[in-house]
């Protein structure tokens, strides 16, 4: 296979052309240091060319080598100001890996002169006023690539951050509710969805938009523990301490003693299944953590999941949650749209998700975790999302 690639090198050593194919073949075969050597040869022998400064900066993009890899691009749309994906290219890494907002604006701003229909311009230029902290600018572009593409994921969720970052929390679930239409079943949408109708103080849609959120993805702690304080809000003692449970199971350490200090829990200090809701955990805690006083017969084994708890009781709680689908199904990758031969491959961001907490199977064999107990509280502000994955 190697004599195969070197051959055209071989037969004119001083041919550009055959310095540019021999790059162009190495990096097709992902050998990126290897096809910068050969891309520089013909840079030397013909400095002028688009092509071979094009390529070159895909393959430091390749290497992580990002601002060599702008270097080489800016050269390349010297020598041609409408080469679209050079453009494109340069705002994607002035976004995604060196966070110099103003660049990519800029920098998106010639890709979409030059191809005014542009989707992706458009909504990743609305992505780079976000970050930067213009939310009225963002939300035109996210209005703008939503024009080209109506009813697009991806722009309908961005807008609704940019709305919410801009403090406008009716328009943004307005958003998120498109996104939602767009993916019925995407956990992050549900999620803000649910948020939004929190701070709105609609606690019954919260609830709505939590469960099903949570169906999606049931291994989400925060927006378990999210899920018992809105029960908490409306008065229902079974939502919560289904919910609390949940999360507590999830991420012991950090919800069983921030459940303590919530205020909205207060007021189910005096019920029976609350109590043994934190009971059930302590002594699971106890016997895990190997604090059990053996001279004391705690009959850990006869104590009752709080599901069981809630099933024996006697006390009758209305629930105000609406019904939601049962049937779980699983978030789909997105990606990026398919280039030409000629674009580096791209990625588009996603959101920062939740850390995975650590847990085990309800059976008794909770892990516990050994961190220091949280003092924070998990109930979400308005604020702009953190940076990211």
């Amino acid at each position: 296979m190697t004599s195969t690639i070197f051959r055209p090198l071989e037969s004119r050593p001083d041919s550009y052309k055959a310095l540019y194919q021999q790059g162009e073949a190495l990096r097709d075969r992902r050998r990126y240091d290897e096809a910068l050597v050969y891309y520089d040869k013909a840079i030397a022998c013909n400095p002028e060319d688009f092509w071979s400064w094009y390529r070159r900066g895909t393959v430091l993009e390749e290497l992580e080598q990002y601002a060599e890899a702008v270097e080489s691009y800016q050269i390349a749309v010297e020598l041609d100001e409408k080469a679209y994906w050079a453009w494109y290219s340069l705002g994607c890494i002035s976004l995604d890996e060196l966070a110099e907002y103003e660049n990519a604006i800029a920098y998106f701003g010639k890709a979409i002169e030059i191809q005014p229909d542009d989707y992706w311009s458009h909504y990743r230029q609305g992505e780079a006023w976000r970050r930067w902290g213009n939310p009225e600018q963002a939300i035109a572009c996210f209005d703008r690539a939503l024009k080209l593409r109506p009813g697009d994921y991806w722009a309908s969720y961005r807008r609704g951050d940019a709305f919410r970052q801009g403090g406008e929390l009716e328009k943004a679930l307005w958003s998120y509710e498109q996104a939602v239409q767009a993916k019925p079943r995407d956990y992050w949408a549900l999620y803000q969805c649910a948020k939004m109708f929190k701070h709105l103080g609609n606690f019954s849609a919260a609830i709505n938009s939590y469960e099903q959120a949570v169906k999606v993805r049931p291994d989400e702690d925060a927006a378990w523990y999210e899920l018992a304080i809105c029960y908490g809000m409306v008065d229902d003692l079974r939502g919560t301490v289904r919910a609390l449970d949940e999360a507590i199971y999830l991420y012991p350490s950090k919800y069983q003693e921030l459940a303590r200090t919530e205020i909205i829990f207060n007021r189910f200090n005096d019920e029976r299944d609350f109590q043994r809701l934190f009971d059930y955990w302590d002594d699971v805690s106890y016997e895990k953590n190997g604090k059990v006083d053996e001279t004391v017969d705690l009959e850990l084994t006869e104590v009752s999941p709080p599901s069981e708890l809630l099933a024996d009781s006697d006390l009758e709680v209305a629930t105000e949650s609406e019904s939601v689908e049962e049937d779980v199904v699983t978030e789909s990758a997105d990606s990026v749209p398919n280039v030409p031969d000629i674009q580096a491959e791209l990625s588009l961001e996603t959101e920062i998700e939740v850390p995975t907490p650590v847990g085990a199977e309800k059976d008794g064999k909770l892990d516990v975790l050994t961190v220091s107990q949280s003092s924070e509280s998990v109930r979400d502000s308005v604020e702009s999302d953190v940076e990211e994955e």
